[in-house]
């Protein structure tokens, strides 16, 4: 499999932008800009200005969380479930488990809300 035409690294560079939330009349500005020094010079867009997702972080930062985020959320949320088993088999603590079950998840949306919000600002 080579590497995709111009038409679908448009395409690609379109969608990097617009999660960028680049206005349209910016990502039009920019396609077109890349249409022209492509077709003028005849090599592929990809070479002259580098991969799409690369080449949109020029006009903003990608908000979708990296790979090892999402691992690491899936992974914390594991260990809590067993935490939250282990300490469940105490009677004593079974008041206390269940506030914890009940109250982190809502902590922890709050503090990604909160962090979300200040990395929007900062933008």
């Amino acid at each position: 499999m080579g590497a995709p035409g111009p038409v679908q690294y448009l395409d690609k560079l379109v969608t990097e932008l617009s999660v960028r939330k680049v206005p349209q009349s910016t990502i039009r500005v920019i396609v077109a800009e890349v249409e022209q020094k492509s077709s003028s010079t005849g090599q592929h867009p990809e070479e002259l200005f580098g991969a799409a997702p690369r080449y949109a972080n020029n006009w903003g930062k990608d908000p979708r969380l990296p790979s090892w985020a999402k691992a690491l959320v899936v992974v914390a949320f594991v260990a809590f479930g067993l935490g939250v088993l282990w300490l469940s088999e105490s009677r004593e603590l079974m008041g206390a488990v269940t506030w914890i079950t009940l109250c982190a998840p809502v902590i922890l949306w709050v503090a990604w809300v909160v962090a979300n919000r200040s990395a929007a600002d900062e933008s």
